[in-house]
């Protein structure tokens, strides 16, 4: 099952997402121990990858993902962490891991107000 988002599946995508929602719970806690700060949001650009995250959808292909599932889905229904889908126009991070042309780095440049 092969998702809009260049070709992974939605699978891929999940445990990518998983990854960074672990990175994301450890800062979380570290600003909040210093600074008191809210929520974090995590931004994906994969829609199935957030509809799972999101709701108690489940499906045969999921199955084997229950466990982290289950993690995800506690940290946003306790709102420890909110999860957001964003275009893949605006999914910054692709500056990062992807090849990009000057006119992308451009434009990702003036989203975040360096210029």
């Amino acid at each position: 099952m092969t998702d809009n988002s260049g070709g992974f599946n939605f699978q891929e995508e999940y445990m990518s997402l998983l990854f960074e929602f672990k990175e994301c719970i450890w800062v979380s806690n570290l600003f909040q121990v210093i600074l008191g700060s809210s929520i974090p949001i995590m931004l994906s650009d994969n829609k199935t990858a957030v509809g799972i995250s999101t709701t108690s959808m489940t499906r045969k292909q999921t199955q084997h993902l229950l466990r982290e599932f289950n993690l995800i889905n506690e940290y946003i229904t306790c709102r420890k962490i909110k999860l957001e889908w964003i275009s893949t126009n605006y999914q910054l991070a692709d500056i990062l891991m992807k090849p990009v042309s000057h006119i992308k780095v451009n434009q990702f440049i003036k989203i975040i107000n360096w210029i």
